[in-house]
């Protein structure tokens, strides 16, 4: 189950029909009910004193408290690199922290214990986290099978729907981290189709897309002939 206030990105269809695909709950708080919510405002305040009041370039709670800090000009960090953060600190520190709500365990103590207990469901395995989780395009399924990013995505699988349904447009989702694979969705259901260049799996699309710019920059209209 995941909680949610009732800001428009959570009530967004994109977002409750990803969360059901994933086979989670979504729970939405009352609405203009703030003090409902005390515990995750507490967890922001933790991770604010623990956190980011160790970096420079904040803006503080408030103009009043901010004053005349200049936050622009002490910026330090991009948002990757405060993602970055974000995630190792809740994970090395925040999860091996001793807890008073949990009576003195830490979180992934308290995590592995109960999960012991009572069990719990698998994480979804990399397929299912790219057909819920992953981009959403728009590709036609041709013969050559499905394009993305001038990188060709073929199975035998994907041909017999073209075969049987006469399909034209599907949707595609990929993972921005692993051009490798796509999931299709065709009346069957989600299909994992392989990428045709095997070098591309594992390879992200930033990865990708610089390699190509640098190709084209450095050979012009020979980088076409050459890209293998």
């Amino acid at each position: 189950t995941v909680r949610v206030d009732n800001g428009p990105a959570y009530t967004a269809g994109a977002f409750s029909t990803a969360a059901i695909d994933a086979g989670v709950a979504v729970d939405y708080t009352v609405a203009g009910a703030p003090y409902l919510r005390g515990s995750i405002e507490r967890v922001f305040s933790t991770i604010h004193t623990k956190l980011i009041s160790g970096f420079d370039g904040r803006t503080f709670s408030n103009v009043v408290e901010k004053g005349d800090y200049d936050a622009g000009a002490r910026a330090a960090l991009t948002i990757e690199e405060l993602a970055q953060a974000l995630v190792r600190w809740v994970v090395d520190v925040y999860h091996n922290t001793p807890h008073e709500g949990l009576g003195g365990q830490t979180p992934r103590i308290c995590w592995l214990s109960l999960r012991k207990k009572v069990g719990g469901p698998l994480a979804p395995n990399e397929d299912a986290m790219r057909a819920c989780f992953g981009i959403t395009v728009e590709r036609r399924l041709r013969s050559e099978g499905i394009q993305l990013y001038s990188n060709k995505y073929q199975s035998t699988e994907l041909q017999s729907i073209r075969r049987e349904y006469r399909t034209g447009q599907l949707r595609v989702r990929f993972d921005p981290d692993d051009l490798g694979h796509i999931s299709v969705d065709t009346p069957k259901g989600w299909l994992r189709v392989p990428c045709t260049t095997k070098e591309l799996h594992g390879t992200s699309l930033e990865a990708h897309v610089a390699s190509r710019q640098r190709l084209l920059a450095q050979y012009g209209e020979e980088a076409a002939q050459s890209e293998a």
